[in-house]
């Protein structure tokens, strides 16, 4: 089971094991610091010893217990926030208050919900709604000038 950690990245998660056993909570179990270190090299044998100390130092920051390597995970990369429907919805609303800019900042957010849902571009449809309109607009102005103003009805 031996991974990409040094001896001495080792020695500094076995430090930081130390001081979490004596002030974390371990519900009466006693930790055995080199299994421990076996085992936490194994699952989370792609983050640097540096960054698995860093992030037990921040756990022991917010939670009394000892961390599971899932928990340490979470610390080193932290899941994306979730956007919300009324977050999504608001995007939509003022996106179009703001006449659908290509760079914008709730176009972003539009595009990261979506992924997030994992749906159909409603910024699409939206634009799409856009162009069509114009095209509307541009064959009302046509008719007006060919029929005199009378918007294409006979």
């Amino acid at each position: 089971m031996d991974g990409k950690w040094t001896d001495s990245d080792k020695i500094e998660i076995a430090k930081s094991l130390a001081v979490m056993a004596i002030i974390q909570k371990n519900y009466g179990r006693e930790l055995d610091v080199k299994n421990t270190i076996k085992a936490w090299e194994f699952v989370l044998q792609d983050y640097t010893a540096k960054q698995v100390s860093e992030a037990m130092r921040a756990y022991m920051r917010q939670s009394s217990d000892i961390p599971s390597p899932a928990d340490l995970i979470k610390i080193i990369n932290p899941p994306e926030k979730q956007i919300t429907y009324a977050e999504f919805k608001h995007a939509l609303e003022q996106h179009a208050a703001e006449g659908y800019p290509m760079f914008g900042y709730f176009g972003g957010v539009i595009k990261d919900y979506q992924k997030q849902q994992g749906g159909v571009s409603a910024l699409q449809k939206a634009l799409d709604r856009k162009a069509e309109d114009e095209k509307i607009q541009k064959v009302k102005e046509i008719l007006a000038v060919t029929y005199g103003g009378q918007n294409g009805q006979s």
